[in-house]
């Protein structure tokens, strides 16, 4: 798993880390990469990711509906680009 250390807020960085293990221990990064991914999407993937997350998150710290949709934002990047190009933009524009 990813650890996320170039980012330094705490709770960003759980639920990135949590959404990571998350995709990758369902290994959906591809069905991640080869579709639309919607907050409103009510497909069985997005249904297993959130319930892994709710059984298995660090430090018990689930999603609310806006935390949800900007970490599905982010792990669609992720899955288009790998995370050290992911790293890169974030150090570049400064977002960390």
């Amino acid at each position: 798993m990813d650890d996320f250390n170039f980012i330094y807020n705490p709770k960003e960085k759980i639920i990135l880390q949590n959404a990571y293990f998350a995709i990758t221990s369902l290994k959906l990064w591809s069905w991640m990469k080869n579709n639309y991914i919607s907050p409103k999407n009510n497909s069985p993937e997005l249904s297993y990711i959130d319930k892994f997350i709710k059984k298995y998150s660090i430090l018990g710290y689930t999603h609310n509906g806006y935390s949800r949709e900007w970490v599905l934002r982010q792990m669609k990047f992720i899955s288009l680009y790998g995370i050290e190009e992911y790293q890169d933009k974030r150090e570049k524009f400064h977002i960390i």
